[in-house]
């Protein structure tokens, strides 16, 4: 298949380039593209849930363990999309 079509998520922002510049960006964007020089970017915008536990060691050689969990949410999927390779 020489232009394959290309369907985003509603939630994620796309960044569509050609020829290394912007040609189209939007939630939830859908087009065929050609995949010779173009790469798509989506940036995932929903809000994300990260759970981390840490098993330490105290002054008085006692084990503890911390547990916890980090929401997050992208406020600029523009910016991140040029930060971090989605």
């Amino acid at each position: 298949m020489l232009f394959p079509y290309f369907k985003g998520q509603p939630t994620d922002y796309i960044v569509r380039y050609s020829g290394g510049r912007p040609a189209g960006e939007g939630l939830g964007r859908a087009f065929y593209y050609w995949r010779f020089n173009t790469r798509v970017v989506a940036v995932p915008t929903q809000s994300q849930d990260a759970s981390f536990v840490f098993n330490e060691l105290t002054r008085d050689f006692q084990e503890v363990t911390l547990q916890g969990q980090v929401t997050f949410r992208i406020k600029d999927p523009k910016l991140a999309a040029t930060l971090f390779n989605f």
